[in-house]
């Protein structure tokens, strides 16, 4: 590793170019080389008229080079600083919220996001029973509670539930205004916009099949679960994954709405998954939200815009 080091030395002083920061060995030699990344073991550096960068083992290194490392690990794993309009929803929990004073909210921000990252949103849509303007029931069967433990958590998930009110539904003007709630999300907070999630269940899968017609470029996937949709409005998120959930005896909202958008999905050349349970329960989204398998399937999901 000496002789390593002493080339990588002869390497810059032919190039004759400088970086940000001189490194120096526990020789006491010194190059100039820009940071790249580093793990356990080495430190990635840059060096002038290098196209490639080249690997250095942190055991030849000076004790004030490491140390200058382990601060810059420190300051990469520190948690984000609740800052921007959201900053009193960003808590670690649900608050409540009302996005230009329209569309009341419950946003769930983790409060031990690294900095630099960028993390899944998941956008979710309750049933017609949760409507109102209290901003706490539309979570009655809250996705977080009802998934294995630790599954949001674990994927460090930024989770909005929006209310609807209780002379409304999820389309229109409503479901534009939330997904402009969705689009100021991704802009003020450190959302992937590559992991954007939408589930909605009863009224609320209406709702998701609804916010893929009007605009599926922002999702990369939809949990659309005992709701319906409108067949030809496929064509617009045909490529889109989805995984849609109903019961095949559902005495409120007919199976056969989902099974005609997983009909027309593949007949415009899609390839949705849909899970249909053989009973008579409205209820699909329990057991759903709760499949470890889903998760699975989800956080795997990127779009590629």
């Amino acid at each position: 590793m000496k002789r390593f080091f002493t080339s990588l030395m002869a390497f810059v002083l032919l190039a004759g170019g400088t970086q940000a920061r001189k490194w120096t060995d526990i020789q006491g030699r010194v190059i100039e080389a820009e940071f790249v990344s580093q793990d356990e073991a080495c430190v990635v550096l840059k060096l002038p008229g290098s196209v490639k960068p080249v690997p250095v083992a942190l055991a030849t290194l000076s004790e004030a080079d490491r140390e200058f490392l382990r601060a810059k690990e420190a300051e990469a794993n520190a948690p984000v600083a609740a800052t921007g309009k959201y900053a009193a929803q960003w808590t670690g929990s649900f608050e409540p919220g009302n996005y230009q004073g329209q569309l009341p909210f419950l946003l769930r921000v983790p409060n031990d996001l690294k900095k630099g990252g960028k993390f899944p949103l998941f956008l979710f849509l309750h049933g017609a029973g949760e409507k109102g303007n209290d901003n706490k029931k539309q979570l009655k069967h809250d996705p977080t509670k009802l998934a294995p433990k630790g599954t949001f958590e674990n994927n460090h998930v930024i989770v909005v539930a929006p209310q609807c009110p209780s002379d409304s539904y999820w389309n229109g003007p409503l479901m534009l205004s939330v997904i402009k709630l969705v689009k100021d999300l991704q802009k003020e907070l450190p959302v992937d916009p590559q992991r954007t999630y939408i589930s909605g269940l009863s009224m609320g899968g209406f709702g998701t099949w609804s916010a893929l017609a009007l605009d599926p470029k922002i999702f990369a996937a939809a949990i659309p679960i005992s709701g319906g949709g409108d067949p030809k409005s496929v064509h617009k998120f045909v490529k889109l994954p989805i995984w849609a959930f109903h019961c095949d005896g559902d005495p409120v909202v007919k199976a056969q709405g989902t099974r005609d958008m997983i009909a027309a999905l593949k007949k415009a050349g899609g390839d949705p998954k849909y899970t249909e349970y053989t009973d008579a329960l409205h209820d699909a989204w329990t057991r759903s939200y709760k499949n470890p398998e889903l998760y699975v399937w989800l956080f795997a999901q990127k779009s590629g815009h």
